[in-house]
């Protein structure tokens, strides 16, 4: 089969779509970008967008000079269409996949027979085929057997986009042949990682899976955490000797899961098939449950060291991991949340570098610095690199409190 892909439209500008279009760009693909976001492609075409990711400001400015690169709201026909739109979870627990159907919608009149469309945004078993079916609905006119789709799940860690999109191994799950035929046509174009074909089905669960087993096991962990303080065991050593079993790897316990994909993805594997036992939901409902053990952590400490000499309480920390500017899910927002309904006559100031900007929200001020520690309570909810520094020195200050929950 003769496979000729020169220009691709990604859908969605966001922390995969973004670094994915660059690269490709980069690779020799004519690339499209489209966001309905105005203020973002504005920024992007102007050179006013910032990033912590490391090349990606570069590689944006080499792309978009070299012309390989446009930026738009608006969707233009192209060979292939990558798809990396948002796909959050409801209240009711389930995958809110309006803005992929809205992506199918918009390309379905650009549509060429010949066309590849990739999925690689996180959605739940089978909804690959769903948009299949729904894309010929609306074109009666095309030939089912010459329009391709493929879920090729992204596996990106914010902080570190485009090394992994170039180096992680990747999986290619297609309709069928075709599609993976000319999904494998793209990736290998810029992928230094292995490339393993599948099924669209096994690639949608593949994907799921991973961010489940990694839920299950931080559960675990805090499981463990618990039952460490009521022995009045430290943890951390209880860790660190099981893990030196050659088939024993403990995750991290901690305050609670964050980000757009651990806390969310278990629903979405679940979302369409029930048990009477229940291992990931009860994984689930004990990463939850330890959110609310932290807050009565850091009521505690806030109360049992209160005085009149106290002028400042810190929560410092507050995206859902260290040293990224990624704050979706974040179980410490949460809880501070929570706070405000708690702790009511005292001002408190949540602490993050990483804030694009300060805020105040009840008696809560957001901010991106310590002004001062010096009597003071220090919670740390993160532990981002800049915060090391003054933990290193917590002796030198006056009257501080420090709690490291991190």
């Amino acid at each position: 089969m003769k496979i000729n892909i020169t220009s691709i439209s990604i859908i969605g500008l966001g922390y995969v779509g973004l670094p994915s279009a660059v690269v490709l760009a980069d690779n020799g693909f004519k690339v499209f970008g489209v966001d309905i976001n105005k203020n973002l492609v504005n920024n992007l075409k102007n050179g006013s967008f910032e990033s912590d990711e490391p090349e990606l400001e570069n590689l944006i400015k080499k792309s978009l000079k070299s012309a390989r690169f446009t930026i738009s709201t608006e969707i233009v026909s192209t060979d292939a269409y990558l798809i990396c739109v948002p796909t959050p979870c409801t209240d009711a627990k389930k995958a809110d996949l309006s803005f992929l159907f809205k992506a199918i919608d918009s390309i379905s009149s650009k549509i060429k027979n010949n066309c590849l469309i990739i999925i690689e945004s996180t959605i739940p078993i089978g909804t690959t085929e769903i948009c299949k079916k729904k894309l010929l609905n609306s074109r009666k006119d095309l030939d089912p057997k010459k329009i391709f789709f493929s879920h090729c799940p992204e596996r990106v860690l914010p902080g570190n986009a485009i090394y992994e999109i170039i180096n992680n191994d990747r999986i290619i799950g297609g309709i069928d042949e075709d599609s993976i035929l000319y999904s494998d046509y793209i990736y290998k174009r810029f992928s230094k990682g292995n490339i393993f074909h599948t099924s669209s089905k096994v690639a949608e669960m593949v994907k799921l899976s991973e961010n489940t087993y990694r839920d299950v096991n931080i559960a675990l962990a805090n499981q463990l955490g618990l039952i460490a303080e009521e022995a009045q065991i430290n943890l951390n050593e209880v860790v660190s000797l099981a893990n030196k079993h050659p088939r024993v790897n403990i995750h991290k316990s901690g305050i609670g899961v964050g980000g757009h994909c651990i806390p969310i993805d278990p629903y979405f594997l679940l979302s369409n098939y029930k048990f009477d036992k229940n291992l990931i939901m009860k994984a689930r409902e004990l990463n939850i449950f330890i959110e609310s053990i932290t807050l009565s952590k850091i009521i505690n400490f806030i109360e049992s060291n209160i005085c009149d000499h106290i002028q400042n309480i810190y929560l410092y920390g507050l995206s859902y991991k260290p040293n990224i500017n990624d704050f979706r899910e974040s179980p410490s927002l949460r809880i501070i949340d929570k706070l405000i309904n708690n702790i009511k006559d005292r001002c408190i100031h949540a602490i993050d570098p990483f804030l694009e900007k300060e805020y105040e929200k009840s008696n809560i001020k957001f901010k991106k610095s310590i002004d001062n520690l010096n009597n003071s309570i220090l919670i740390i909810l993160v532990r981002h690199k800049s915060i090391e520094e003054i933990i290193e020195k917590k002796d030198e200050f006056k009257n501080l409190k420090l709690l490291d929950l991190s």
